[in-house]
Formats: structure tokens, C-alpha cells, sequence
């Protein structure tokens, strides 16, 4: 059952809600009216004592409607990424837990762009580009950014994930405010501490035939491990 909670960043508090095996949907007010669209999320993954996280699905796109998402046991439409790495399969994929020098941490082994129609789960080719998600915990409270951009195409839409890079340490320490967060939604490439987040990029073949993309789709599947997301947003690039 998702949760609201509340977190001090920098002595400042801000509010979360958490995923348990469930999913957040939410109607864009612009409908189906974009060519290329961003998404963001703003979270912070929990952790398993000092252990990986087998077996995740973590996913960022579009739907149709919010009765049958991507969770659903028949998803009318769902075109978007999967953010759990690009091995193992697209279903479910391994987090795997980083110490982080007293601010542990996730790095996931890259993506894949991912279409789900009925009970049928496709996807173009992962991308093997790791990148951090901030754990819960440390010495620092941390939340880190991810953005999709999600471009429509005939047949082949076109899927972009920013995120930052395991490669530098300033990702895995600091935290990214729901401020720096939203200005970076905006920017062709967006930042993190300074930094440009790393793009990957895979096509995938999708259509609004089986439904309209009009709704924002996050869906985390851990149960005793809730997602806390601090922030969903959507801009449209065109």
C-alpha cells in the first residue's frame, strides 16, 4: 500500500510517497498532443542491509488511461523504459549495491526501451550503460534524478534515458533537490551537481493503435522494499 512519508534534506523536509509492488499514474493535461515528450522521476532506492536487489523492475513511460497501465494484468498500452539494467531479460533485471564510503548506493546496468500491449512485454536492444541510483541512507539523505525522453516514430519510437554515471563519485554522495531536479527538465542535456547526466538511447516499436499515450506510468515491483519517489514531472520537447 503506497505510503506518504517526509525526509530532511540539507535541514530542509520534503514529502515522498512509496511504491510496494505498485504503480503511479497520471493523466498529462496535454493529452496526446506531443511528438517528444520527458519524463523525470526524483527517488531514492531503499536498501537490503548490504545486499543486491535481484529480480527489480523498476519502469518510466507513457499508458493509456490509468485503469489498465503497465501493471495491470493486461496493459491497454505502455511504451517507455525499463530501468533495472540491460541483462537478465526486459521483465525484471539486478540492482546491485555499492558502499558508497558511507553513503551506499545502486547502479543499474543500463536499460531497455520497452513496449507493453495486453499481457505482451517486447523491447528494442538494452543498453549496457550503468548509472547510480541513491539509496535511503548514509550519512548524506540523498535522492537522484532519472529522465526519459520518449520521441513517437513510424514504427520505431525512439527512448532516452539520462541518468548519472557510476563513473563519478559526485553522484554517489550528493543530492539532487526537487528544484535542480524540475530545472532539468527542460534543458536538452540535464545536470546533476554540475555534471551533465549520461544519455543512452534504443528504438523500439510502438504505436497508439491499441491505446493513446495520454498518461504518466512509474511502476516499482519490490514489496518489502518501497520505492520512495519524491517527484514525477512531465515536459513536452515538441
Amino acid at each position: 500500500m503506497a505510503t506518504i512519508g517526509s525526509r530532511l534534506f540539507n535541514l530542509v523536509a520534503d514529502k515522498y510517497g512509496t511504491l510496494a509492488n505498485e504503480e503511479l499514474a497520471r493523466t498529462l493535461a496535454i493529452g496526446t498532443d506531443w511528438n517528444k515528450i520527458r519524463l523525470g522521476l526524483l527517488l531514492a532506492v531503499p536498501l537490503d542491509g548490504t545486499n543486491n536487489l535481484p529480480g527489480t523492475a523498476l519502469m518510466l513511460g507513457v499508458c493509456s488511461g490509468k485503469t489498465n497501465p503497465y501493471g495491470a494484468a493486461s496493459t491497454t498500452n505502455f511504451v517507455g523504459a525499463a530501468l533495472h539494467g540491460s541483462t537478465g531479460g526486459v521483465t525484471t533485471g539486478t540492482l546491485t549495491y555499492s558502499a558508497g564510503s558511507g553513503n551506499p548506493y545502486f547502479s543499474s546496468g543500463g536499460f531497455w526501451p520497452a513496449v507493453r500491449v495486453g499481457v505482451d512485454l517486447t523491447s528494442g536492444t538494452g543498453v549496457a550503460a550503468a548509472f547510480v541510483l541513491t539509496s535511503n541512507a548514509g550519512s548524506t539523505q540523498r535522492r537522484s534524478p532519472l529522465y526519459v525522453d520518449i520521441q513517437k516514430g513510424s514504427p520505431n519510437y525512439t527512448i532516452t534515458r539520462w541518468a548519472p554515471s557510476t563513473g563519478q563519485g559526485q553522484f554517489q554522495s550528493g543530492d539532487c533537490s526537487s528544484a535542480e531536479f524540475l530545472a532539468s527538465l527542460e534543458v536538452p542535456t540535464p545536470t546533476w551537481l554540475g555534471l551533465s547526466l549520461t544519455s543512452s538511447v534504443g528504438p523500439v516499436a510502438a504505436s497508439e493503435t491499441p491505446g493513446a499515450l495520454d498518461t504518466v506510468d512509474v511502476f516499482w515491483n519490490k514489496t518489502d522494499f518501497p520505492l520512495e519517489v519524491y517527484a514525477l514531472a512531465a515536459y513536452r520537447m515538441s
